[in-house]
């Protein structure tokens, strides 16, 4: 039995304006929510594809049962980190901020007013990791009241660099036979450079989180890597908990939860609903 509804384009809410693409969507929860999950997929990902079959399993999890369920779509190949990061944040804002309106708009369950989470949880996998990060700490920096309520879980997180050719070949496969060419895959995907170790990006997410010191949004819950992971670096971010390993997995399948099978992912991201 489905605690949540069926899914709904969230593009159709005219407050999120531009920054929507038109495969994101939501699942609202039908009994009294108190939290919502943010999913944000990486480089070359999709807002529901990415997750394998989370949103299967999560709307028949009783854990799950009072979260909304965001799956969030992004252009994650074209556009630099920083760009990204802002289109992110005015959509998280408006969920945090505006989420009495968002439901209305978007055929929700009759919820009292005024309505807003008890705890926001943001999903991240590979380059979203980091860029859900960034925008964690920006809502911090800008001192708004909802940064107190996130919680970040990330999945192989690029929050340290990535070797962008491996990254690359997973975005375009052709690549594999021109030869490892780091300006080729530059060339064809520019939001590569920013996944550079030690690219101004990076340097930049690390030097807000020391500005920042020890809190909810520069510190991440939770932090999964995968044993056969080729493509993101694991050395462990600013202050963040031990890496939870997952062994036998790559860094695609680390975030995939399977019907009958893989079920640490939702494990794990049920754990930070607690």
């Amino acid at each position: 039995m489905s605690n949540h509804s069926l899914p709904f384009s969230l593009q159709r809410c005219a407050e999120f304006g531009d920054s929507m693409r038109p495969d994101s969507e939501v699942r609202w929860a039908k009994n009294s929510p108190n939290a919502c999950v943010i999913f944000v997929h990486g480089f070359n990902g999709s807002a529901v594809e990415t997750w394998g079959d989370f949103g299967r399993l999560a709307v028949a999890d009783q854990e799950f049962s009072r979260a909304d369920l965001y799956f969030l779509s992004y252009e994650s190949r074209t556009r630099p980190a920083v760009f990204n990061v802002a289109a992110l944040y005015q959509i998280v804002k408006c969920v945090a901020a505006q989420s009495t309106v968002i439901h209305r708009h978007i055929r929700g369950r009759e919820r009292s007013e005024p309505f807003s989470y008890d705890l926001i949880v943001l999903v991240g996998h590979s380059l979203g990791g980091a860029l859900v990060r960034q925008l964690a700490m920006l809502a911090k920096r800008e001192e708004r009241e909802w940064a107190e309520r996130l919680r970040l879980v990330l999945f192989a997180p690029a929050h340290v660099g990535a070797n962008i050719i491996e990254l690359a070949q997973q975005g375009w496969g052709f690549l594999k036979w021109m030869g490892p060419l780091e300006a080729l895959a530059i060339y064809f995907f520019p939001v590569l450079r920013d996944l550079r170790k030690d690219s101004d990006f990076l340097k930049q997410l690390k030097k807000a989180a020391k500005k920042i010191g020890l809190h909810r949004t520069s510190r991440a819950h939770t932090v999964v890597h995968a044993s056969d992971d080729k493509v993101v670096f694991q050395d462990l971010f600013y202050k963040d908990p031990p890496t939870t390993p997952y062994e036998g997995k790559d860094h695609g399948s680390c975030c995939k939860p399977s019907v009958g099978g893989f079920a640490k992912p939702l494990r794990d991201l049920a754990g930070a609903l607690k």
